[in-house]
């Protein structure tokens, strides 16, 4: 059986343990942090190979379930403003892409620091963005459930993936979120 002796010596051991990696971590991004945000510009180009073909196929679904004459699905709520968002964000990637390699990505620091008109207004439309893609996702899972005139393999396509990307993105808030927690409670234990 350890003393009690051994035990405190092994908790403070933990406790500073736990206390320098925090203070570590955060004096490297304090360090860090001189408004030089880098990100590599193969992420960026990676990014938009992804996103805007999956876009552009969004706008291409909806437009031929709106040629459908014969299919009620055309006329459901939750496809509003979805097609004119979509072809909105892929001009607004565009343009932004462009600027980016005019100068050679040297603007993509100023476009993500902190305070700054541009990085307000990305907030914005990035939040705008995922109530569309919600709003997508609710419409696809109800032609889904209800019409079979309008779901097709673009449909079904987007449905899975969509399911997949929402399921990622809660898998990885929930994870943050109990690491967060985690953190909070093992420094308040060993204060």
């Amino acid at each position: 059986m350890p003393s009690k002796k051994s035990t405190t010596l092994n908790t403070n051991s933990i406790k500073n343990s736990i206390k320098n990696s925090i203070k570590n971590s955060i004096n490297t991004n304090n360090s860090n942090n001189t408004n030089n945000y880098t990100v590599s510009p193969i992420i960026i180009i990676i990014s938009l190979i992804i996103i805007i073909p999956i876009y552009i196929l969004i706008i291409v679904s909806l437009t031929n379930i709106e040629k459908l004459s014969n299919c009620d699905c055309s006329k459901l709520p939750y496809k509003d403003y979805i097609k004119e968002w979509f072809t909105f964000k892929i001009f607004y990637l565009l343009i932004l892409f462009i600027i980016f390699i005019s100068s050679n990505f040297d603007s993509w620091n100023t476009f993500i620091t902190y305070y700054t008109p541009f990085y307000i207004i990305n907030i914005i439309i990035s939040i705008t963005t995922y109530i569309m893609l919600i709003k997508l996702f609710l419409y696809l899972r109800e032609i889904r459930k209800n019409c079979n005139c309008a779901y097709g393999n673009k449909e079904a396509f987007l449905y899975w993936f969509w399911l997949i990307y929402f399921s990622i993105i809660i898998t990885l808030i929930g994870l943050s979120i109990l690491i967060i927690l985690s953190l909070l409670i093992i420094t308040n234990i060993y204060k």
